[in-house]
């Protein structure tokens, strides 16, 4: 295998689904013998550390100058991540005349739209990798944007399965449902909908405990709404974590996950039957039957749920129910959400752009 030289570059690596995927890339595009080279303008501690860890040089780019370090390393792909990091992708791919290309994590178009700007950019890109079929499409129905059809791949974002894995369920984590989010970029909606809709769950389920993790502008609109819930039910059935990077460790002390597409994702490596709630409604219990249609093409679902989850949560109650959810969860993240297999798409897709030498690896 032939060593490349890459440099990922991206805005903010802290506490978020695209950044978890970035890190455990880069992680894994060196254990596979690469030289991984990571660019931000912000690095989280703990973030900061396991890549460290992992001997990847990381670029803190509110000190350093990526044309000064471009001059003095040679670099064969620029790897773009959201958002004003793709046109300084561009901008320095063809100052330096080196391959460079762009995940899209989301419905975005930033720097890839009908801007002049983001036409050139459009122009310019050698790759772009979509994360499920929605933004496939949504590049693709973009009118106007010359970007071929060919450089658009459909690689999904990976988990590491050796740090999100089964753990034994403990007698404190049995009544435990987590909720993990952002909270801010309208991902607050699904918190506040579902805090409001836990005193009527806990009047079905009332041994149930429900964790919130995470953080961002709205946190202390959450933590009101969380006070009020409370209230209502009489006891501290909703519990307010707060921002946090022990994510394997809280979804092993849970017996049920609920969460978007990234959370979803490491839910069910980690083992734990696993809800799919987002900004746009409730999902259901993600199974080997409908994962597609929820990670992938981003369909919604229902805005009214409450109904919907008490009874999928009572359904979860069943020791016989729980189990079968929990071997279909790891089982799907096995099968498409490796990040050793996606990490090797990747490589194909950087060693054909470099080499020319083209592999189809579209879809999964």
């Amino acid at each position: 295998m032939v060593k490349i030289n890459i440099l990922i570059n991206c805005d903010r690596l802290e506490m978020g689904g695209a950044e978890s995927h970035i890190t455990a890339l880069a992680i894994q595009l060196n254990e596979n013998g690469h030289q991984v080279y990571v660019a931000s303008w912000a690095f989280s501690s703990p973030k900061k550390r396991v890549l460290k860890q992992n001997r990847i040089r990381l670029i803190d780019k509110s000190y350093n100058d990526l044309s000064g370090f471009l001059k003095t390393v040679r670099i064969d792909v620029i790897h773009s991540h959201q958002f004003a990091s793709i046109l300084e992708s561009y901008k320095l791919a063809q100052k330096f005349n080196i391959k460079f290309g762009v995940t899209v994590h989301g419905l975005y178009d930033i720097y890839l739209d009908r801007s002049p700007l983001g036409f050139q950019v459009a122009k310019a890109v050698d790759f772009v990798i979509v994360v499920d079929y929605s933004v496939k499409n949504f590049l693709i129905n973009i009118k106007n944007v010359p970007i071929a059809h060919d450089k658009i791949f459909l690689v999904p974002n990976g988990v590491n399965l050796e740090e999100f894995k089964p753990q034994p369920v403990s007698g404190k984590s049995k009544n435990t449902v987590s909720h993990i989010s952002r909270y801010g970029d309208r991902k607050e909606k699904a918190a506040l909908t579902l805090i409001k809709n836990i005193p009527e769950i806990s009047r079905k389920l009332p041994e149930l405990i429900f964790q919130f993790v995470g953080n961002g502008p709205y946190y202390g609109v959450i933590e009101e709404e969380v006070k009020v819930a409370n209230k209502q039910i009489g006891r501290n059935t909703i519990r307010l974590l707060g921002e946090r990077y022990d994510i394997p460790e809280i979804m092993a002390n849970s017996y049920i996950i609920l969460g978007s597409e990234r959370v979803a994702i490491e839910g069910m490596a980690s083992g734990r039957p696993t809800l799919l709630l987002s900004p746009k409604g409730y999902g259901g219990v993600i199974d080997q039957r409908n994962f597609k249609a929820m990670i992938l093409t981003r369909k919604r679902h229902l805005s009214n749920y409450t109904k919907a989850l008490i009874n999928d949560l009572i359904k979860l109650q069943n020791q016989q129910f729980w189990e079968i959810k929990s071997r279909e969860s790891r089982k799907i993240a096995e099968q498409f959400f490796d990040i050793r297999k996606i990490t090797q798409k990747i490589e194909k897709i950087y060693r054909g752009k470099i080499y020319r030498g083209e592999e189809n690896i579209d879809g999964i």
